[in-house]
């Protein structure tokens, strides 16, 4: 299911112009020689809960992930900068809309890190479902019962 989430995010957000890298998110930010072309959008998918349905269907409800829009970080007055990193991150929520039913949870900007902002944004999918969760019935590893002894 992560992996249909990641491409279908990573593939819309690849298509708005101004962005210039989109991977998956591995702590770039603690190795700066990682970090690709700026501006960059980084996903994070936090810890997601499922839930079985059925025998092959499991669904997970207000899946959160994390955006990490990574921006050079300029040292000048310009307001045409200031202005583009909120461009950037209202272009990536109206493309985000597109896909699945979602909501915008928060906006967090870290301008910590030395030569670049790191502008977090949180969302949550309102539903998720698998349906290929177990693609034979019965094939997963279950533990069985064997008594070592019979009873009468």
């Amino acid at each position: 299911m992560q992996t249909q989430l990641y491409t279908e995010i990573r593939d819309l957000i690849k298509t708005i112009p101004g962005i210039k890298t989109v991977k998956r998110w591995k702590n770039q930010l603690e190795n700066p020689d990682t970090i690709n072309a700026l501006p960059a959008v980084y996903i994070e998918f936090p810890n997601i809960q499922y839930e079985t349905m059925t025998r092959n269907v499991q669904e997970s409800v207000n899946v959160p992930f994390v955006l990490h829009l990574v921006v050079e970080k300029y040292n000048s007055d310009s307001d045409s900068e200031d202005e583009r990193i909120y461009e950037l991150s209202q272009a990536i929520y109206k493309k985000l809309q597109l896909a699945k039913p979602l909501s915008r949870q928060y906006e967090v900007l870290d301008t910590a890190p030395e030569k670049v902002e790191d502008f977090r944004l949180g969302y949550l999918i309102d539903r998720v479902e698998d349906c290929e969760a177990q693609a034979t019935p019965g094939s997963a590893s279950r533990p069985t019962f064997e008594p070592e002894t019979e009873f009468e």
